[in-house]
């Protein structure tokens, strides 16, 4: 565990991190001097480490990281529970050789099945003082598989420019569409057509906020009994259609929570107003659904017979 850790002054000059909320601020100082934090700044912390160091409950837990997650000061697993801060080497950088070899053991930890994985890689790549030539190497060795994807992913792209550019007199794809230059957000862009899990938000001042699959996925553990989707495209609606009543991005996840959880406490209570009726009289008899059908047919075909 480290004795302590150090956060730079100009951490609260920074206009992305004046814009978080109080939470969001807090979390990433405890990030960065947290006794869970290392010099790589790549670990693992499941959210109820912090919920009871912070005295949190995870609700406020998911929706801090979620804003630091937004304004890419982190990226974090939710399946694995590790953590990179991008830019804590930036911050931290190596001093001496026996750092670059600590370095090289806590990377060795790093699952690489982990979301956190190829970021660190890119990271290291850049951080070449202090580090053995050989860890270097072998950096470079597991970088290309993911140079290779990037690549052809890049490809990918050019092509599908191209040959929108080809064809003549196809409507664009953003005909109908509010322009950068418009006073209405643009909800809508080319990414967001090709990936429905991304939705835009509308906040004040003609800002956006952009769910990310971390947050859906986190949103639709907490309601399972909803559609987490479509009841973020109604939020998503509705915001558009009341300019005055929108809110700030360190107001907006609070709102998306109350409407989800009041969506929830809505679905439940319909469930429970609105029983099977077959089924409960048939249980207040004693008898499952099952049985009763096959009574009904037995009974049927004693009829038939007799006739």
């Amino acid at each position: 565990m480290r004795e302590y850790g150090s956060v730079q002054t100009q951490f609260w000059s920074d206009i992305a991190l004046q814009n978080l909320s109080t939470h969001a601020k807090l979390l990433a100082v405890y990030l960065l001097t947290g006794p869970h934090t290392n010099m790589l700044g790549c670990f693992r912390l499941p959210i109820g480490y912090v919920a009871e160091d912070l005295k949190w409950n995870e609700e406020t837990v998911y929706n801090a990281f979620s804003e630091l997650d937004q304004i890419s000061f982190l990226i974090r697993d939710p399946e694995s529970n590790w953590i990179l801060i991008l830019n804590f080497l930036d911050w931290n950088p190596i001093e001496n050789p026996n750092q670059g070899k600590s370095i090289v053991k806590l990377f060795k930890r790093v699952p690489y099945q982990s979301t956190v994985f190829k970021p660190l890689i890119k990271i290291l790549l850049d951080q070449t003082k202090y580090l053995d030539e050989g860890f270097q190497n072998h950096l470079a060795t597991l970088s290309q598989p993911f140079q290779n994807q990037e690549q052809d992913q890049e490809q990918d792209q050019n092509q599908e420019k191209d040959q929108e550019q080809d064809v003549v007199g196809k409507p664009s794809i953003n005909d109908g569409l509010p322009s950068s230059n418009s006073r209405i957000p643009l909800l809508i862009n080319k990414k967001s057509i090709h990936d429905e899990e991304t939705i835009g938000i509308p906040l004040q001042n003609n800002d956006v906020f952009i769910t990310g699959k971390m947050d859906i996925n986190t949103w639709k553990k907490t309601y399972p009994n909803i559609d987490v989707l479509q009841e973020l495209r109604q939020i998503q609606a509705w915001n558009a259609a009341n300019p005055s009543a929108r809110k700030t991005r360190a107001q907006i996840l609070r709102h998306i929570n109350a409407w989800l959880a009041k969506e929830q406490r809505d679905s439940l209570q319909r469930q429970q107003a609105h029983p099977d009726h077959d089924v409960t009289r048939l249980a207040t008899r004693g008898l499952s659904p099952t049985l009763a059908h096959n009574l009904v047919v037995g009974e049927q075909w004693l009829n038939h017979s007799k006739n």
